[in-house]
């Protein structure tokens, strides 16, 4: 068994898609969700903000927002 403090997940997947790889997490768990996506995936994220995800990224990625994201996040 291993703890998990925070996902990190991206919207556009090949087969189940980010959306519904949070819908599924949401049934079991709170555990803290950042999405990584592109400018097109925005509307999808509006949809999904129901289900509770903590923020996204935009893509390609920057490690040092990510850094200070996860500090945020986790109280550290």
């Amino acid at each position: 068994y291993m703890d998990i403090d925070v996902i990190l997940l991206d919207v556009n997947m090949p087969g189940i898609d980010g959306i519904e790889t949070l819908r599924r997490i949401r049934k079991t768990s709170n555990i803290p969700v950042i999405f990584l996506a592109t400018e097109k995936d925005k509307e999808t994220l509006k949809a999904a903000t129901d289900m509770g995800y903590e923020d996204y990224l935009s893509k390609p990625l920057i490690p040092t927002i990510l850094k200070e994201m996860l500090h945020s996040i986790l109280g550290y």
